[in-house]
Parts: C-alpha cells; structure tokens; sequence
C-alpha cells in the first residue's frame, strides 16, 4: 500500500477515533515493541520481520495470517497482496 494511503488511513482513523489498519513497521512503532520480541510471537526471524518493514520481503500467506493474528487486526493479510494479484503462496521477494 502506498505509504500517502497509509497516512490517509491513519489520519482519518485518528479523527473518527477508530483502531486503523496500518502497516507492520507503523504498528511496532505505534506499541513499541521490538522486532526481536514481535519475530518470537509469530514464529519467525528477526532479519524476515525487518525484510517485511522495510519492503523487501513479502510474507507467505500463512505468515500474514499470523501477523494479522498476532496484531490484533490491525495489521490485516490483504496489505500484502499486491493489487490484481491472487494471494501469495509462499514468502516473495519484493521486485525493485
């Protein structure tokens, strides 16, 4: 998701004073939590969780399950598909 949408999302939430969807970078930072602690809930890597903030890597779809699970909802597994694509299978590389 583009990072304007993300902020728009996040901005009409803060007015309307709903929980927002947000992105997984936005969500630690938001709760504080460390990737090393956020990577042990959801049974994966520190390394893949910062691949997964910072754009690179694109997680299978049972790791955004997890995710969305672990998030509360907050962090949902259709910000991880990419527009006009089925569902992912396995984790991806992000293309340049």
């Amino acid at each position: 998701m583009p990072q304007c949408v993300n902020f728009l999302l996040r901005k009409f939430a803060s007015c309307v004073n709903l929980r927002s969807m947000t992105d997984l970078r936005s969500y630690l930072d938001e709760t504080g939590e460390k990737q090393s602690d956020f990577a042990n809930r959801v049974q994966t890597s520190p390394a893949t969780i910062s691949r997964f903030c910072a754009g690179t890597l694109r997680p299978s779809l049972d790791m955004a399950h997890r995710i969305e699970r672990a998030t509360n909802g907050r962090v949902p597994t259709e910000i991880w598909l990419p527009p006009g694509s089925g569902q992912p299978a396995v984790e991806q590389q992000v293309p340049a």
